[in-house]
């Protein structure tokens, strides 16, 4: 009785366990992200190195977003 037969496979993966080593070297690989606008004028450059803080061009003094994605008060238009 054949009970393996490659009509039985319906998909293939790869499943990539890294090693430490390389865990290691794309933990200390430094990430550069140049960002352009439609003329092709870079209008920010960001690195791995930042502080992660996000900037918001509208609304300069805000210091960021809160968690939710929003700006941290209940603005009802009001």
């Amino acid at each position: 009785m054949n009970l393996v037969a490659s009509s039985l496979i319906t998909t293939r993966k790869i499943i990539f366990t890294p090693s430490v080593d390389v865990k290691k070297a794309l933990k200390e690989a430094a990430i550069s992200i140049t960002c352009y606008d439609r003329d092709g004028n870079v209008v920010k450059r960001v690195n791995s190195g930042d502080s992660g803080e996000i900037e918001d061009p509208e609304n300069p003094g805000s210091g960021g977003e809160d968690a939710s994605g929003g700006s941290g008060g209940d603005d009802l238009g009001q």
